[in-house]
């Protein structure tokens, strides 16, 4: 077979770089139409906004480089630009001053940064390949999953920008290393001073390849040879390091102040990295759910992308046997090596490093293990590379080599595709150094990261609105606050105040010494001067401003931030670098002799048009067959109040406010594993109060067996309810473990509805009600039998105490049955007679072939010593090894006094104390107390004495209703009072168990009065008429009536 001339390798030449630029740049459009014509919904998009704000505010002071920010943190400020690298937020400035608002500008700088992104990735691909392959591998690093995903739904435009600059600096840094010139040394230079000033971590994943790439890329195994590889990368990093000091070594320093290097800190609402670790299930995976534009959350993994994930094992594959050409040795190597760093890269993004973060405290430095997806991305990209040119090697016709371009190409763009359809976010026009002030409240940190810069003496966080007011159509603001007494005027008189570029100079005339507060955190960097002399400054606790004492007389007193020692070393380390630099390229010039210029070989520029056709092949694909066909990476799923492609569409309405659409979850699970369940809803008008939202498994008698986890890796959080609109909709999805030891069988999947701010539910319409009125079952879920390794902090009982019993088998003549019982929880709560009270009990098998039931007994005893309440627990075939979990609901006898009761577990002759039970037994009535009207209603356990009735206010009417027990009843029936107009239909209500909840007919003895109070609020406006009041019981399970009866009339006449 003969060999394709595309598959020879030659070096990179100026006329093929600019060629593939504009390439990229056709295909880079369908990335950046995902931020046009407005940004995304993402996390990070307005911390980074509201910092380009906050550098344009200090740019109109004439201070660029102020690295405090006067008006974030709600004005108080901080040094935000001494920590975070700045060049994002130096380009978007620029891009601003060009006359773009500050939304466009971020726009812009995404475009660029994406065809950066792509471009480098090929200008990388070619160090080591032919165009073919370098350009999929290009491809495949624009439309990385993670790549994409950082910059859309993240919004993290720094680290975005860094990862697009790192293989344009390992591209130079590689060319040095082969051609090591003070140019191309230069040149290496200045890209990597441009990474390190983009993202303080990124940087890091790249030096490691760098100096992994250099220990093979000597071209004979001598140690001259390694010693100019060496050299030609201390050089670059030398230099890179130098200029960027002013940067890195004040911030690596002084980071010891921020509330993130504290043991202890008050404010730690910042990520960890068990938070962000990729289960390996999900290191290739698809979102699970197509892009949507009704869909609020839709999910975003962080992944490598399934075309790259192949693509990328068979290209490290193929590298066995890719040694010879047209590859060349080194070059060889230095794949090698790529592969081994991807390797490591996904090694610490996944869960098998969790150990690792453990117990490497340099990786929490990275904080997000994610972030190893970035170079993970790119080794996998220019691997997938490798097994395109390996196919397009050996391809002997034109269209051979056309086909297999095209498809690669295809393939590891549809790979990101799914990321480019986010919410759109619209962002402040122009915003204000107001609306700058008031990004941030001390709930939502916007501006800002979350308090973890904080500096280290706040130790509580100042009132909010101190400052704001003065914000106010651009006023200065004035942060001296003077003492605060009721002669504070004659102490301190504040004559004049100017405000700097960064602080304030005050005139004041103080006739006494006195002591002022200046309201901004302090951080090293701040001075005070009275009279042009230093003046002490106190840090106050515990809100960490700054605080000076001021003698009597007239002065002026100058606070201001300023570079500190160490700031103004590390500039002036960064400006002779840059001097040296300059010097180096100057006599590097004069002594030597321009290199050849590449050339741009036939073969290249005849396949141009071959690479034009594959990049306008793939917008193509994208815009006029992917955006509008419904696929699994973009579907219009919500139709007429229906979601199709669900795969259980169970709808069911919550009180005209929500609409449960289905839910997606297996039919089938072992008891030992996790699984995800999500549900989707759609509100049915707009929202304006906090709801919730539950899951959890039931059996049939409603008892609970699951634990809520949390949320699934990759999960998106749904905006706030307050703002959702009818015709969107939202995932809401929960990851659950059963308890350990459920029995195998058929259980339910219950939700429902709740008020946030008053834990009230709402009452669903239509759909099997399930353990409680508020709840709905939704569907079946079959529990398989499950294996578990249990100890104490695994078992989930509250004591955790492993003994071997013996029982009672239910056969007739069967020998005893030994089990141990792991332990058993018994709550620590104050029970009311009648209530039910759960006991639950875990046991283990030790015999093998038992089927047949086995019994012990549960006994209630009192302080004599007396069994006053007994019940029986049962246990089903339990087979050696097995653990089950029993459930005990214990419904206390109706006339238990008050007082300490213990629970007894007999066995083989020992009573084993479980616990013990407060009863709190109600003052019980046995004369009729008065009533205002007597009725004659009566059901099977109570009649109806009468009631009182009083009404507070015009909107408030209390009843007080008085029953007798005619009898005891296992049911815990609930009382509702109803108002109702002349066609019966209800007004107002009240429906609870009796008294207030603290009475369930449950405990109600034989004779005995119960007074049942009950508030009815009356509706805002009330039509005049004639309205009534009705009074039964219901069973809450069914909602089925035991009766009713009218107790009275209420009269409304006209104002």
């Amino acid at each position: 077979m003969t060999k394709s001339k595309l598959a020879d390798w030659h070096p990179l030449s100026r006329a093929e770089l600019l060629w593939f630029g504009l390439l990229f740049g056709i295909v880079t459009t369908i990335a950046a139409a995902a931020f046009w014509p407005v940004l995304p919904c993402s996390d990070d998009t307005l911390p980074h906004f509201y910092r380009t704000v906050q550098l344009h505010a200090n740019v109109q002071r004439g201070a660029p480089f102020l690295q405090w920010g006067p008006e974030m943190l709600r004005g108080y400020g901080y040094t935000i630009f001494l920590f975070y690298a700045p060049l994002t937020y130096w380009l978007l400035e620029t891009i601003h001053l060009l006359g773009f608002d500050f939304g466009s500008s971020m726009q812009i700088l995404y475009g660029l940064v994406l065809w950066l992104a792509g471009w480098g990735g090929y200008v990388l691909a070619r160090q080591f390949l032919a165009p073919v392959g370098a350009f999929v591998a290009g491809l495949a690093y624009l439309f990385a999953p993670y790549f994409l995903y950082d910059a859309i739904q993240r919004g993290a435009l720094p680290e975005t920008l860094a990862l697009a600059l790192a293989p344009w600096a390992l591209a130079a840094a590689l060319h040095a290393l082969d051609n090591p010139r003070i140019n191309t040394i230069a040149r290496a230079t200045v890209l990597w001073t441009l990474l390190i000033l983009a993202h303080n971590v990124v940087p890091l994943f790249a030096l490691s390849l760098l100096l992994m790439f250099a220990l093979v890329s000597w071209t004979t195994p001598t140690v001259t040879s390694l010693f100019v590889s060496l050299r030609t990368v201390a050089l670059v990093l030398g230099f890179a390091l130098g200029l960027t000091l002013f940067f890195w070594l004040p911030g690596l320093v002084e980071l010891q102040y921020t509330q993130s290097r504290q043991p202890n800190p008050p404010y730690q609402d910042w990520p960890s990295y068990e938070q962000h670790i990729v289960p390996v299930r999900d290191l290739v995976t698809l979102p699970a759910d197509p892009a949507d534009p009704h869909l609020m959350n839709p999910p975003v993994p962080r992944t490598l992308g399934w075309a790259q994930a192949v693509l990328g094992l068979a290209g490290m594959v193929s590298l066995i046997g890719y040694r010879s050409q047209p590859l060349g040795l080194r070059r060889w190597r230095r794949l090698l090596v790529l592969a081994v760093v991807t390797i490591t890269a996904v090694f610490f993004s996944s869960q098998w490093s969790l150990g690792g973060w453990r117990h490497l405290p340099l990786l929490n430095f990275i904080q997000l293990p994610t972030r190893f997806l970035g170079l993970a991305s790119l080794g996998v990209a220019l691997l997938a590379g490798v097994a395109v040119a390996q196919g397009a090697r050996w391809a002997s016709k034109k269209w051979w080599v056309t086909g297999i371009l095209a498809l690669g190409a295809l393939l590891v763009s549809l790979s990101g595709w799914a990321w480019l359809y986010p919410r759109p976010c619209p962002v402040p026009v122009q915003p204000t150094r107001e609306d700058l002030a008031q990004a941030t409240t001390w709930q939502q940190w916007y501006a800002e990261a979350q308090a973890e810069l904080l500096p280290c003496w706040v130790q509580r966080l100042p009132p909010e609105d101190v400052l704001i007011a003065q914000y106010q159509n651009e006023r200065a603001v004035n942060r001296l606050r003077l003492p605060d007494t009721d002669a504070a005027a004659t102490v301190v008189t504040l004559l004049d105040w100017q405000s700097g570029q960064a602080g304030d100079v005050y005139r004041l005339e103080a006739a006494d010494t006195v002591t002022l507060v200046y309201q901004a955190f302090y951080f090293p960097g701040w001075r005070a001067a009275l009279n042009g002399r230093s003046l002490p400054i106190t840090i106050t606790a515990p809100e960490g401003f700054m605080q000076v004492t001021v003698p009597a007389g007239e002065h002026v007193l100058d606070i201001r931030f300023g570079p500190t020692r160490l700031r103004w070393l590390a500039l002036l380390v960064s400006g002779v670098t840059a001097v040296a630099l300059v010097v180096c390229i100057w006599l590097g010039h004069k002594k030597e002799r321009a290199p050849e210029p590449t050339r741009f070989p036939q073969a290249y520029r005849q396949a141009l048009p071959m690479f034009l056709a594959a990049a306008l092949f793939c917008v193509a694909v994208k815009w006029m067959i992917v955006d509008r066909v419904s696929s699994p990476l973009w579907a219009d799923r919500l139709q007429h109040g229906q979601l199709t492609g669900v795969a259980h569409p169970v709808v069911v309405q919550f009180d005209n406010e929500f609409l449960h659409l289905g839910y997606e979850a297996p039919d089938e699970i072992a008891g030992s594993e996790n699984f995800v369940v999500t549900q989707y809803w759609t509100p049915l008008r707009d929202i304006g109060v906090p709801y919730g939202f539950s899951l959890q498994v039931v059996d049939e008698a409603g008892q609970v067996w699951s634990q809520w986890l949390g949320r699934p890796f990759n999960y998106t959080h749904f905006p706030a309810l307050e703002s959702w609109q009818p015709g969107e909709y939202a995932r809401d999805a929960h990851d659950l473990k059963l308890l350990p030891g459920v029995p195998p069988g058929e259980y339910w999947l219950e939700t429902a509805v709740f008020r946030r701010d008053t834990d009230l539910s709402l009452m669903p319409a239509g759909g099997e009600i399930g353990s409680a009125p508020d709840k709905v079952r939704l569907g079946r879920l079959r529990v398989l039998p499950g294996e578990w390794q249990l100890d104490a902090e695994t078992a989930q009982v509250g004591t955790y105490a492993p003994m071997t019993l013996t029982a009672v088998s239910a056969d007739v003549g069967s020998e005893p049955v030994a089990v141990t019982l792991l332990g058993w929880t018994v709550p620590d709560v104050v029970w009311r007679p009648g209530e039910l009270a759960p006991v639950e009990l875990l046991w283990q098998g030790r015999q093998s072939g038992l089927h047949a039931q086995t019994a012990f007994d549960l006994w209630l005893v009192d302080d004599n010593e007396e069994i006053v309440a007994e019940t029986a627990v049962v246990l089903d075939s339990l087979e050696a090894k097995n653990i089950l979990r029993t459930k005990v609901s214990w419904q206390l006898p109706p006339g238990l006094e008050t007082g300490v009761y213990k629970i007894i577990l007999p066995a083989g002759g020992q009573n084993i104390e479980l616990g013990q039970w407060h009863i709190d037994a109600p003052d019980r009535i046995f004369e009729q107390p008065e009533v205002d009207i007597t009725s004659n209603f009566a059901v099977d356990f109570a009649r109806l004495v009468g009631h009182s009735m009083v009404a507070v206010d015009s909107r408030l009417i209390d009843i007080e209703l008085v029953w007798q027990a005619s009898a005891e009843t296992p049911m815990s029936y609930r009382v509702f009072v109803h108002l109702r107009d002349e066609n019966g239909n209800l007004v107002t209500q009240s429906d609870a168990i009796p008294d207030h909840w603290t009475r369930p007919t449950t405990g109600w003895t034989w004779g005995e009065f119960i007074k049942d109070k009950h508030t009815l609020t009356m509706p805002a406006t009330v039509a005049p008429g004639e309205y009534t009041f009705v009074v039964g019981f219901y069973e809450p399970m069914t909602g089925e009536r035991l009766g009713e009866t009218e107790i009275g009339k209420l009269t409304v006449k006209n104002d």
